[in-house]
């Protein structure tokens, strides 16, 4: 959805795809090993994303 020479809609997933990688950039800085459990709780909208980038990622799993 926009207005004629704007592209709110664009802007607004945008910022949420930006604040979906800085989410998952402060996940892969926290130091964890092999051994470690981690539980990640978040919403589905995160969550979503979180599927994207770590199935997309070399770093982890």
């Amino acid at each position: 959805m926009h207005t004629q020479n704007n592209f709110e809609g664009s802007a607004i997933i945008a910022d949420l795809y930006k604040r979906n990688l800085r989410m998952y950039t402060n996940f892969l800085n926290i130091p964890f090993t092999k051994q470690d459990s981690v539980l990640i709780i978040i919403e589905a909208t995160h969550n979503a994303f979180f599927d994207i980038f770590t199935g997309n990622s070399l770093n982890i799993f």
